[in-house]
């Protein structure tokens, strides 16, 4: 299992793996009001989706050196303003990053549906 939590002697190691990662960050986006579920695209689920889908299908990370660079692609409800989701989203995500010694780079949301309902 992985542990979730930067290293004591070391707070500024990040300690979690990247699909550890994208797990945790996928929770964090279907937390925010609002967001109706993750939306895959080629580019952040693979050709893979065609075949089967992931829970963390719709968010794609980009890591180099300490920073990770977040695409998140959603649905949303018709309920919520979608300006607001996607600020919440970006701040979650970069809070989170924070907290496991992550410096975040680009959180690009799109918003590639609104549901009606």
């Amino acid at each position: 299992m992985t542990d979730l939590h930067t290293d004591a002697a070391n707070p500024a190691k990040p300690v979690v793996d990247g699909a550890a990662l994208s797990k945790l960050l996928a929770g964090v986006v279907l937390a925010v009001p609002g967001v109706a579920r993750l939306e895959p695209t080629l580019s952040t689920a693979g050709p893979g989706i065609l075949l089967r889908r992931k829970p963390t299908d719709g968010i794609r990370l980009i890591r180099q050196a300490g920073v990770v660079d977040v695409d998140v692609n959603i649905a949303t409800t018709a309920t919520w303003q979608v300006r607001a989701v996607t600020h919440q989203i970006q701040t979650s995500i970069a809070d989170v990053l924070h907290a496991h010694g992550y410096t975040a780079g680009d959180v690009t949301v799109s918003v590639l549906t609104i549901d009606a309902n």
